[in-house]
């Protein structure tokens, strides 16, 4: 009750601020700040709105089958509200509050609540050198693959707390699963080797007037305590380290298009992202343990590239390839319901046709296959391993409010169908979550959606 009160307050407070300039200087006041996706399915069978990809993935191979998600918040330029000089410090407060579906994919199933970002900065010159400071919890992360809503590189989503010198930026997140959300799509399958503490540097190196490096360095503890499911045996006190590195090249090839292309490797307990339906999260550990509770030969390999066009008046478009490989331990136990290894692929573009200025035309393609060895991410037993592949296409007209002609203008109206072909173990093993809800050969999905961000 308290969150909602708080929420509607800030809602109020940002009505009352809406007409104010939107600026990069420190000028204002109260700035509001959100997300909005919704969905109505047009028919009873399909109702359940379930994801077409293979299950684990997530909405990355294509995201029109994501779950209903609200997010409204502020940020208040404290310094600016106390009538402080401008010379001094600035202090701001962000906020995000979040409303999401619990009983399925759609609000209307029933909704909980959630605070998303909740983080004090302060920015400040020390030495010369343009210096912030931030603590509490936000999103920590940058540039994501749309069409498949991936945050691709340096999710380090949850609470945190750090310092950013110019380029560079150091920072300590801890309880990093985020399970701020319990039953919501980004909190229901928490990593049970929980991570208490990460230590992360980041830094930023341009080169010319076309690219751009982001180096990224991670140092993970992590700790755990549980039960096996076969025998009963406490699985006791468990502890290991890890570390990642990482490397994104931002390549401007023109003025309308830019390519993003990353590679990530992750040592030991920090191999992940193993299938937490949200993102490349390295702190979701793939495989388990030895018997020495140790997490010796574990690691993790991340490859993305994302091309982004958008100088056309005739269409604009997105392409990306995502491949991933993890192992856990050598010689680990089989425990929980875990697969020690996890290998798949994705990759797939958009294309956003103008046919007037608020009348688009979205044709998606994508293609996944994935590696199934005993388990699914969930926990559920398979009947054999073998390789699941989807084939997904997306195809809709959409109302476009502004009339801009640009793949990521918002608020959207979309009339979309999607259409996935799954191989012959897909059907099998019901390998997505359109196959486990709704079953049949192939899978179907015809829905209004909106999406609106600010």
């Amino acid at each position: 009750m308290k969150l909602f009160i708080l929420l509607f307050a800030t809602v109020i407070a940002t009505s009352c601020y809406a007409q104010l300039p939107k600026d990069k200087s420190n000028d204002w006041k109260i700035k509001p700040r959100g997300y909005f996706r919704y969905a109505m399915p047009l028919s009873d069978k399909f109702e359940l709105g379930s994801r077409m990809n293979l299950s684990g993935m997530g909405s990355l191979g294509g995201r029109h089958q994501e779950g209903d998600w609200v997010e409204l918040g502020a940020s208040f330029n404290l310094s600016n509200i106390a009538g402080q000089e401008k010379d001094k410090p600035q202090v701001k407060l962000h906020t995000l509050f979040s409303i999401f579906p619990t009983k399925g994919t759609y609000m209307h199933s029933g909704t909980s609540y959630g605070i998303q970002e909740f983080y004090v900065t302060v920015d400040d010159t020390l030495g010369n050198l343009p210096i912030q400071f931030w603590t509490g919890l936000r999103y920590y992360r940058t540039n994501n693959i749309e069409a498949s809503d991936y945050f691709n590189f340096n999710n380090l989503s949850g609470p945190t707390a750090g310092v950013k010198i110019k380029n560079s930026q150091f920072a300590i997140i801890t309880d990093a699963p985020f399970q701020n959300n319990p039953g919501g799509q980004y909190g229901t399958s928490p990593d049970p080797f929980k991570t208490s503490l990460i230590l992360v540097g980041q830094h930023q190196q341009v080169f010319g007037k076309k690219h751009i490096i982001d180096f990224l360095g991670e140092y993970h503890i992590a700790g755990w305590e549980f039960v096996t499911d076969s025998t009963g045996e406490i699985f006791s006190s468990g502890n290991d380290w890890g570390w990642v590195l990482g490397l994104r090249h931002h390549w401007q090839i023109s003025k309308n298009i830019v390519n993003r292309a990353s590679f990530r490797y992750g040592s030991r307990i920090a191999n992940g992202p193993d299938d937490d339906n949200w993102s490349s999260r390295t702190f979701i550990t793939v495989g388990n343990a030895n018997v020495n509770e140790k997490f010796d030969g574990a690691h993790a390999y991340h490859i993305t590239n994302n091309l982004q066009y958008s100088g056309s008046k005739l269409f604009n478009f997105e392409a990306y390839s995502v491949y991933r490989y993890g192992k856990g331990a050598d010689n680990a136990i089989d425990f929980n319901n875990r697969a020690n290894e996890k290998h798949d692929f994705t990759t797939g573009a958009r294309i956003t046709w103008f046919l007037a200025d608020k009348f688009h035309f979205i044709t998606e393609g994508s293609y996944q296959v994935k590696e199934y060895d005993r388990y699914t991410g969930s926990g559920r037993v398979l009947s054999t391993s073998g390789q699941a592949s989807v084939n997904h296409f997306s195809i809709g007209p959409m109302y476009v409010p502004s009339g801009k002609r640009n793949m990521f203008t918002r608020p959207t109206f979309r009339l979309i169908y999607s259409i996935a072909f799954y191989n012959k173990y897909a059907k099998q093993e019901q390998l997505s979550d359109y196959l486990v809800n709704v079953g049949g050969d192939i899978g179907h999905y015809i829905g209004l959606k909106t999406e609106f961000w600010f």
